[in-house]
């Protein structure tokens, strides 16, 4: 499964982890993943200009990223949040998606 955890500071998002196989296919074949993965990929890269060095990480299946100063943080990760919600929806038994309302706890990064 594929488990998605956001960080909050003053109810808005300002970072998150994600890690995981969804288990909907193999590897390399599977929508569910290509989807989660996508999404990501696109918050971070949006969000690569206003991060500080050390504040994003990816390896081996695990991604993870907090900027609670960067100004376009949190639309840029609420779209993710609601994105990988919709995903969740469609494909419970595959991805979940947390909210920690730690007023901008960093999530491990």
């Amino acid at each position: 499964m594929v488990t998605a955890v956001f960080s909050t500071r003053d109810g808005r998002p300002c970072g998150f982890y994600v890690a995981g196989h969804s288990g909907w296919a193999a590897a390399g074949q599977d929508i569910v993943c290509s989807a989660v993965s996508s999404a990501v990929l696109l918050a971070a890269n949006t969000l690569a200009d206003e991060l500080p060095a050390g504040s994003a990480r990816c390896e081996d299946g695990v991604f993870a990223l907090y900027a609670p100063n960067a100004p376009l943080a949190a639309p840029v990760l609420g779209g993710l949040l609601a994105h990988l919600r919709a995903i969740a929806k469609q494909y419970p038994h595959h991805v979940r998606v947390m909210l920690l309302n730690r007023n901008g706890g960093n999530t491990n990064v």
